[in-house]
């Protein structure tokens, strides 16, 4: 085996220095300055993976901001819809009212319901729920909220009565409003005493007007003329023939059928109809274009819901029941609160009741008007008849004795707009 030693000698007697071999050192340094370089790569894709990671948190919460705006203006789109056109209820009624609209670089689906029954066009005073999807990229954002109906009343509806022809009080006979005015879109023909004030378009015989007496008065107008069928189409149909006597109508009662829940039933008739010794506890629409519909005797009629009149008649109507004596069991052999058709929170199975004898809330008649006898009406009274002579007669001694809840409250279909408002708590983000 050679021994290397650092000195060596050659032939000629000099000494040389022996050099190690310095392939092991470059291999070092090629290692360091790799592993350098691999650590700066690492670091610059690390980077770059942080960037992208980044760049699609950056887009996501871009696009459910698009989302949010896009759903929050898809429910403003269908807010200024409903203000722009008074029949949209009939026109967009439930359900989809655009599917994938496209808004910006994404798009919006806008769905409407009637969060009480199912159905927007029946009734014009019921909630509307508006439920909103903007869509942006992947990301899908869900927003509802609900709108509540504030109903402007109609003019007519501060009058105790009012009617689009002439106002007639005959002879010696007296009308009375408690509270309130008396109104006619055309004449006054008063031979006898108005115990009110009076608004008329210009006066024929102007009598005795015990308050003041407006001439000139600008028109007034009256309900859509589809309000009579529109409640006919809440109602249940009954078939009484031409006399309702001796009977309790309401939503627990119904002696020819079927009840219906909110106490509103329709006759249909080619006769005149009679109306007498009864009560009825809900909302009685009787569509007889062209006859007459008599109330006589004693009776009550009052409304089940405060939001629905109690009477409509198309057709004429004569108001002769006596107001001065009262509805009574006794008399009648009739129980006018059975179980189940409690009269102010009272239901009994005697005989031992009596009631006022009245109409109360809102009446509406499409023809003419007859106020005979005492008749007595605690509400409002609409008489739609355009008639030069005898459109609203008053031929005995009669009171109507104003509710003005009904102006600050007013039925359904009896306005002249209908907003729809937000309701405040109602705005809610849904997750699918």
């Amino acid at each position: 085996m050679t021994t290397w030693s650092p000195v060596d000698r050659n032939p000629h007697g000099l000494s040389r220095t022996r050099r190690f071999p310095i392939s092991g050192r470059r291999g070092s340094a090629y290692m360091i300055v790799l592993a350098a370089a691999l650590v700066v790569a690492t670091l610059g894709l690390g980077g770059l993976l942080a960037l992208r990671s980044q760049y699609r948190a950056w887009r996501t919460l871009t696009d459910a901001a698009e989302a949010r705006q896009n759903a929050l203006s898809a429910i403003e789109l269908g807010r200024l819809w409903i203000s722009q056109d008074p029949h949209w209820r009939s026109n967009r009624g439930s359900g989809v009212w655009a599917s994938n609209q496209p808004m910006a670089s994404g798009s919006f689906t806008l769905e409407a319901t009637d969060p009480l029954d199912g159905d927007l066009t029946n009734r014009p005073h019921d909630p509307v729920v508006l439920k909103a999807i903007g869509v942006k990229g992947p990301t899908r954002h869900i927003v509802q909220v609900t709108l509540t109906a504030t109903p402007e009343p109609l003019p007519a509806l501060r009058c105790a009565a009012h009617t689009g022809g002439q106002l007639h009080v005959k002879d010696e006979k007296l009308l009375i409003a408690a509270g309130s005015v008396y109104s006619t879109n055309a004449g006054l023909w008063n031979e006898g005493t108005i115990r009110a004030s009076v608004e008329a378009g210009y006066a024929q015989r102007v009598g005795i007007v015990t308050d003041t007496l407006t001439l000139g008065a600008p028109p007034k107008a009256f309900p859509d003329p589809g309000v009579p069928e529109m409640y006919a189409r809440l109602g249940t149909t009954i078939a009484p023939g031409n006399l309702i006597e001796k009977v309790v109508l309401s939503p627990g009662q119904n002696p020819w059928g079927q009840r219906n829940a909110e106490g509103v039933y329709v006759v249909r008739t080619a006769s005149d109809l009679t109306i007498r010794d009864t009560r009825i506890h809900g909302t009685l629409v009787v569509i007889c274009p062209g006859k007459k519909v008599t109330l006589g005797n004693n009776l009550l009629i009052h409304p089940y819901r405060a939001d629905y009149p109690s009477l409509i008649v198309d057709g004429n109507a004569v108001f002769q029941y006596e107001s001065t004596t009262r509805l009574s069991e006794k008399d009648i052999s009739v129980n006018f609160n059975p179980i189940g058709s409690p009269f102010e929170g009272s239901e009994d199975a005697d005989l031992a009741d009596a009631y006022p004898s009245e109409v109360r809330g809102l009446v509406h008649v499409t023809g003419t008007a007859w106020l005979t006898n005492t008749a007595m009406i605690r509400g409002c009274l609409l008489c739609s008849a355009a008639n030069t002579t005898d459109a609203l007669v008053c031929d005995g001694t009669n009171e109507i004795v104003y509710t003005s809840d009904l102006y600050t409250n007013p039925p359904q279909g009896y306005t002249s707009a209908v907003k729809m408002l937000v309701q405040p708590g109602t705005w809610r983000q849904l997750v699918e």
